[in-house]
């Protein structure tokens, strides 16, 4: 059995790589989607300054749920803005739903973690629930995240909980590779 490894385009970590992301953006097209879960919207977006819709990003709510609903309705606001690149900013289900859009549409999908809790920033499948929360499916999308985008500053001020996760899911994944090998 062959095996073989299969990473983002581009993995960028550090202290302020966030004020790279309109740049990155512009590697992909002139429109850029990004979409923000709540605490991304209200807390992380307005310590930055930046007038994202100046700089052709405009700025998205998740809806909470990654699910045939939510990725509906945010594939429409894909097409309808002319979107050449989509930036899942947030947890697991944010980051999913980006990358499952972007897979769809044919689009470059640009993943910015704000927690420590996941490992949905690399990988090239996505988990779908029901609108009620209840897991659904996993799809694999044809390619991984073009650039994932982690801010060490911004992983740091997340809640401990969400790093004492990211402990736990990494010591998982390791038993998880074991068998898998």
């Amino acid at each position: 059995m062959k095996t073989k490894a299969v990473f983002p385009g581009k993995f960028i970590q550090g202290e302020g790589v966030i004020n790279e992301l309109t740049e990155l953006c512009k590697l992909f097209g002139k429109n850029a989607l990004l979409l923000a879960s709540p605490s991304v919207k209200n807390k992380i977006l307005p310590s930055f300054g930046t007038d994202f819709e100046k700089e052709g990003i405009t700025v998205e709510l998740f809806g909470g749920e990654c699910c045939e609903d939510e990725l509906n309705r945010l594939t429409r606001l894909i097409s309808q803005h002319k979107t050449d690149v989509i930036i899942g900013m947030g947890g697991g289900k944010t980051i999913d739903t980006a990358k499952i859009a972007a897979d769809r549409l044919g689009i470059a999908v640009i993943v910015v973690p704000t927690i420590a809790s996941t490992d949905a920033p690399c990988s090239g499948c996505a988990v779908t629930y029901t609108p009620g929360g209840a897991f659904e499916t996993v799809q694999y999308q044809k390619m991984n995240p073009a650039v994932v985008l982690v801010d060490t500053n911004i992983i740091t001020n997340a809640p401990t909980r969400f790093l004492v996760s990211g402990m736990g899911d990494a010591l998982a994944t390791w038993f998880e590779a074991r068998s898998c090998s």
